[in-house]
Formats: structure tokens, sequence, C-alpha cells
């Protein structure tokens, strides 16, 4: 079955923020060799792959959000340190981290102090459409990297794929469609982390 054949790119809510994330990874070129650079120089971060498999029963990877499209305002006070500390003093097998700016209300700073509060995995949750965010994320100490696939045509989704493997970041691909699950399977570098979104992010229904 081609079910990358019936890949059409994204419209409604993930159209747009989508389209800004491709403005946002553009502007991020001019600062390539920084983050090369210091991708060197930070250790990675522990896997969130090791952190889901440790034999629990139930893992939670914990969330530090500002807002959303469909919430609204969340808590845009929020103190992302005492939040992370919080998570990971409950048992949070790892945190995630909104750092959207637009829509969401996050940013670097947030996954940085997070990153430096914690010693669990952290997961950079934004719209990664380009190789350059997960080199990014890798300069900035994330564990993984969000990817969602219905963002990323199937050429674009390889290229990932193999970004993640050559800067070092594990990447954690979100599906919600069976069509979306078999384009992750048909790929030729492999993942081995899939997760499942209930939500459409096109109507958030």
């Amino acid at each position: 079955m081609q079910a990358h054949s019936h890949w059409t790119p994204p419209t409604g809510t993930l159209g747009v923020i989508v389209a800004e994330a491709k403005l946002r990874a553009e502007a991020l070129e001019s600062q390539r060799a920084a983050f090369a650079a210091r991708a060197t120089d930070v250790a990675p971060g522990p896997t969130l792959e090791f952190a889901i498999r440790r034999g629990r029963d139930v893992s939670v990877i914990a969330e530090v959000k500002r807002r959303s499209p469909s919430k609204g305002v969340i808590a845009v006070a929020l103190d992302v340190v005492a939040q992370a500390r919080a998570y990971a003093e409950a048992g949070a097998a790892a945190i995630s981290v909104l750092t959207e700016p637009k829509h969401f209300g996050g940013s670097n700073d947030d996954l940085l102090a997070v990153r430096e509060a914690v010693a669990i995995p952290v997961l950079k949750k934004d719209f990664h459409v380009a190789p350059i965010q997960l080199l990014e994320a890798r300069a900035l100490g994330a564990s993984t990297a969000l990817v969602i696939v219905r963002a990323l045509s199937p050429h674009q989704l390889q290229q990932m794929l193999e970004a993640g493997h050559e800067v070092g970041i594990e990447l954690l691909l979100e599906v919600r469609t069976l069509d979306e699950f078999e384009r992750v399977m048909q790929c030729d570098t492999g993942a081995s982390l899939i997760g499942v979104n209930n939500r459409d992010l096109e109507t958030l229904v």
C-alpha cells in the first residue's frame, strides 16, 4: 500500500502554524554553525525511549504549557522550573516543553530552564518542519524532538528521520491516522518512538 500517495499539505490551524514554523526555520539557517558547535559541547540528554521502557506499568510524560489554540490561556505566568521539579518529584518519566511562541506561548528559554532543573528526559514540543530545527534542539540539550507526521510530505519525513539520526537527537513521531502510521513504517530510516494524537490538529476536534 502506498499510503504516502494520499498526502496533501496540512490546512486549518495546523496549516497556519506549519507555514509560520517554516519561516522560523528559515531564519535559523544563519545560526547553523553556532548550533553545530554547541551541539558538540552539550551532552545528549537521557533518552525518552529508555525512560518509558523502565518496567513501569504506566509512564507519564508531563507537559509544560502556557496556552494552546484550542484552550486559550492555560498558565501564562507559569514557573517552568517549579513545575518541572514538581513533575519529576512526582515520578514523571519525562517532561514535554512547548517551545512554539505564537500559539503556545513557549520559548527555548523554557526548555533550557527545564533541562537545567531536572535529570529526566526533556522533549522539545514544537512544529519541527526542517532539519535545522533538529540541530537547534540538539544544541539546546533536548533529549527528544516532536515531529508531526501530518505536517510533512513523505520526502520531508524521510529527511527529518535522517537528520535526527545525523545530529544525534531522538524523534517522537506523532500520528493520528493509520495512513500516517503506514507512512512512518515505509521510511527507510526507522522510528523508535511513535505517538498517537487523538485530536485533529487541522480542525482542533
